[in-house]
């Protein structure tokens, strides 16, 4: 049984693709395109610094998960999740702590949701409202999270390293760590890219189901990918306060997309996807309620 479920998916895939080759092509070549033109030009460069930096300059444990929640805020999705992997697999940080680290630091940029999302898509007056109540929700998130949080839990095998007075001194710059960097960096760029394709098809296969009436369709594209789904939230009917709301949610989950991508940037860690897909849904939760509020507050 267990089989058949796992093959079931993969059979829908094929025969979507067959069923519908136009919408296919159109979802994965506009995918493909703004991972070329928006995300790798930008994304790249600082998947390489980070590597370089954590390895040249490490770090002590409280300076660097504030390092990791800078960067993860200002490039958005899904940085937090590849810098916090990177620390987990070196041994900076337990499995345990990057736990708590990932549901904190894993948000969306603040180009995307002040520039796009709420003055380019929304036409928001307040342009500041949307994004304060995605990253004060992260904020409670990582605060409620962190009442759980524990440490010492390393993966099997590994050796968890504190970067104090006594740990090992930083790495040198060398042809071989910059060529290591580059292949991680260019792997996880190239991992992002895959999964943006496959749902950038999947996107494209509900925008062209005409029997989903408005109320369905919309969520569903939120729910599948942000870029998409934000923008389907602002073409659609939806009273404005309602859109932001949507908004507000849709962008602090991120979508079965980035949640794909932190899947595949959190691998050999020992993070659980379960405990951060859960943490993404209570920063939702709290992002649509915090807007609500910020809506009243200022109107």
């Amino acid at each position: 049984m267990k089989s058949r479920c796992t093959r079931l998916p993969v059979l829908l895939f094929g025969l979507g693709l067959l069923l519908l080759p136009e919408q296919s092509s159109a979802g994965a070549s506009d995918a493909l395109l703004q991972w070329y033109r928006n995300v790798l030009p930008v994304l790249l460069p600082f998947i390489l610094l980070a590597r370089l930096v954590s390895a040249l300059f490490p770090l002590s444990q409280k300076r660097r998960a504030q390092s990791i929640c800078l960067m993860g805020f200002l490039c958005g999705y899904p940085m937090g999740a590849i810098l916090t992997g990177n620390e987990v697999r070196d041994g900076r940080l337990s499995a345990r702590e990057g736990q708590w680290l990932v549901c904190l630091c894993n948000l969306p940029s603040p180009a995307f949701l002040t520039g796009l999302v709420a003055v380019q898509w929304l036409h928001l007056t307040r342009s500041l409202r949307l994004p304060a109540a995605v990253w004060s929700a992260s904020a409670l998130c990582g605060l409620f999270l962190s009442v759980f949080r524990r440490k010492g839990e390393i993966m099997p095998g590994r050796t968890l390293r504190c970067t104090d007075d006594t740990s090992p001194g930083p790495a040198s710059l060398s042809p071989a760590l910059l060529e290591e960097a580059w292949m991680e960096s260019c792997r996880s760029a190239v991992l992002i890219g895959c999964y943006m394709i496959l749902f950038g098809i999947f996107s494209s296969w509900l925008a062209a189901l005409p029997a989903l009436p408005e109320t369905v369709r919309v969520p569903a594209l939120l729910l599948c990918e942000i870029t998409t789904g934000c923008r389907a939230v602002a073409e659609s009917t939806f009273p404005l306060p309602v859109k932001e709301m949507l908004c507000a949610a849709g962008a602090s989950f991120g979508g079965l997309s980035c949640l794909a991508q932190t899947s595949g940037c959190l691998h050999d860690t020992g993070i659980r996807l379960s405990s951060y897909a859960g943490g993404r849904i209570l920063t939702a939760f709290l992002a649509a309620l915090l807007d609500l509020g910020f809506q009243i507050l200022f109107p």
